[in-house]
């Protein structure tokens, strides 16, 4: 096996000298860069709601050094600049903030080296108005998946509404709210997680998070005897089937299987379902208890006899 020689070690020694020379010159450099800054108008009372949301994204011309813009890459997008809402209400339905507060706001969250080129807007101008509450319903949003031989026997969401605060205006609109995106699989026992609500633009929130509550069950298939029930038959005429009760073969919980009944069960045989030249009358499962799936009967048709 050959050993490095000592001016291979010298040749990379130089390359990596070099490089960082290069990366530190570089990064010395002054440079301009538009920055996408969140910002938010913080301590608003719920009755009023903005027309476009509390929320707003202003892009602002920075010039530094290069080495700042690293910073600010990596940390200066991840919490919104709170801008007072009882500094800046006009009390005229508008929060405005002028240029020259933008300036002294953002300066607070930059470095000392950092000068602002331009703002963009140059002000912020926010329309609101007093808002009327309403109830609506969580909507969970997402993948819940059971483990294989699973299923989800219940979801509790607390609490399953909450009271929202918006404009007149769109208060038609909004029906529900909804939570962030889930993924969870593999449930095979009750399982608790906190989900955050999305926010909606021009809407404020009683409630920001909600707890849910999942009960995974083992299945297992049973089946119960029915008796069948002849429907949609005319007036005089007897639809007699044979045989006049069926198997019902269904799946469901563990823990409710012992609960399930057969009077919970309808099975259905549909007069307008015959067929003519067939003897065969079709069977269909019109009724089950809450919790039981697959509900099929053993046999789909049985024999018939019309009588007048």
């Amino acid at each position: 096996m050959l050993k490095p020689s000592r001016e291979l070690f010298t040749y990379m020694l130089f390359v990596i000298l070099s490089g960082l020379i290069w990366l530190v010159v570089t990064f010395n450099d002054d440079y301009e860069r538009e920055v996408a800054l969140p910002v938010l108008i913080s301590g608003a009372p719920e009755s009023i709601a903005f027309d476009s949301g509390a929320n707003d994204t202003i892009r602002v011309t920075i010039r530094d050094k290069g080495f700042a813009f690293l910073y600010y890459h990596r940390n200066i997008r991840i919490q919104p600049i709170p801008l007072d809402f009882k500094t800046y209400n006009k009390k005229t339905g508008h929060v405005i903030v002028s240029n020259a507060d933008l300036r002294r706001e953002i300066s607070q969250y930059l470095e000392k080296s950092s000068k602002i080129v331009s703002i963009k807007p140059e002000k912020l101008d926010l329309t609101f108005s007093k808002c009327v509450s309403k109830v609506v319903p969580v909507r969970i949003v997402g993948t819940i998946e059971p483990a294989e031989n699973y299923y989800i026997a219940q979801t509790q969401v607390n609490p399953q509404k909450v009271t929202i605060y918006l404009s007149r205006a769109i208060a038609d609109s909004v029906k529900y709210v909804s939570t962030e995106v889930l993924n969870l699989t593999n449930i095979s026992d009750s399982t608790d997680i906190e989900a955050q609500i999305l926010p909606i633009k021009g809407v404020n929130l009683s409630k920001h998070k909600v707890k849910i509550h999942l009960v995974a069950d083992i299945l297992t298939e049973e089946e119960v005897e029915v008796p069948i029930t002849p429907t949609n038959v005319p007036k005089g005429v007897s639809l007699r089937l044979f045989p006049s009760r069926v198997k019902v073969k269904f799946v469901t919980g563990v823990s409710i299987c012992k609960t399930v009944t057969p009077e919970q069960f309808v099975v259905e045989a549909d007069y307008n379902n015959l067929k003519p030249g067939s003897d065969k009358c079709p069977l269909t499962v019109v009724q089950k208890p809450h919790g039981v799936m697959k509900a099929n009967p053993i046999v789909s048709e049985v024999d018939y006899l019309l009588e007048n």
